[in-house]
């Protein structure tokens, strides 16, 4: 039953949060004291309840992404298998570098163990990596790994967890604002339905505001679709949903069907480029189709076609 404005003093969300063992239980089950808790920030003193996640709880997988032909072998754990895999391809980081370096495609995540505890899988993850040293394996991972060590997000879900995403949402007035300060953590709240709980933020747009015209409109703002994304989530999340995005001319870059990266396609894609880094920078999927389909010395004499 929904309380009236004002209900949940500190006595209250005090008393309500001693009815659970876990912050997560005391949100799911009373999120309206927990909201007002996290909010004036009582939840601190809520000793009783553990902030972090059960290290009993099976979530956890481990996987490898193995360079065979380079005897290289990067192990991780996650909760999350498909966004992991997002951030290993796309982003930064030990793997995608490493495949770079090489001029080869990210290979396929192999899950060794899946719906373990994160004791077991902080263990088995530093077993593999002691396994793959013997054989003669070069370890990408940076971090190190063990039970006592652990890798970011052994306590926690991530980084961007409920009161973390809450946090930041209390420095902002309005999603825009939340966005531009963390994609990730915005999208985290978007992706679980947490930014209902962000009452204090501005509400300019109408619940069905997001229409095709209102969507169009907000998109000729913008240069391209990835600003787009950036800069209003709901707007895109609504277009893309509707398929309207195809509509949107102006854009830089295009969605293009699957199958469009064909040789020759790609090759009047990168006119612009006189680098295969370039490529990977600008044209970051494309890249990965050249090496997926072993066209790496054929677009590098593409490149210094481009270069004379």
């Amino acid at each position: 039953m929904r309380k009236p404005p004002g209900y949940w003093t500190k006595e209250k969300c005090e008393q309500e949060s001693k009815k659970y063992k876990t912050r997560s239980e005391f949100s799911k089950y009373s999120n309206g004291a927990y909201t007002r808790a996290c909010k004036n920030k009582w939840i601190d003193e809520y000793t009783w309840l553990p902030s972090y996640r059960n290290f009993d709880e099976p979530i956890d997988n481990v996987y490898v992404y193995i360079f065979e032909e380079y005897k290289s072998v990067y192990v991780g754990r996650t909760i999350d298998l498909v966004g992991r895999d997002w951030t290993h391809i796309f982003t930064n980081d030990s793997v995608s570098k490493f495949a770079l370096s090489k001029n080869v495609a990210v290979p396929k995540m192999i899950v060794l163990e899946d719906q373990i505890t994160i004791r077991e899988g902080l263990k088995k993850e530093h077993e593999l990596v002691e396994y793959y040293k013997e054989n003669g394996y070069h370890i990408l991972n940076k971090a190190k790994t063990g039970l006592k060590s652990g890798s970011i997000g052994a306590l926690n879900t991530g980084k961007w967890t409920y009161e973390e995403c809450f946090k930041l949402a209390l420095e902002c007035t309005c999603s825009s604002e939340m966005g531009e300060k963390s994609e990730f953590a915005y999208k985290k709240a978007l992706k679980r339905n947490w930014l209902k709980d962000y009452t204090w933020f501005e509400s300019k747009k109408k619940k069905n505001y997001w229409n095709y015209e209102h969507c169009y409109e907000e998109a000729k703002k913008y240069k391209t679709i990835k600003e787009f994304e950036n800069h209003c989530m709901t707007a895109y999340m609504k277009a893309l949903d509707n398929g309207w995005l195809k509509d949107y001319t102006w854009f830089k870059r295009q969605l293009k069907p699957y199958g469009y990266w064909t040789l020759e396609n790609i090759i009047e894609e990168i006119k612009d480029c006189k680098k295969i880094s370039e490529v990977r920078k600008k044209h970051r999927y494309i890249h990965k189709v050249i090496c997926e389909n072993k066209w790496n010395d054929i677009i590098k004499e593409e490149l210094l076609k481009n270069k004379a």
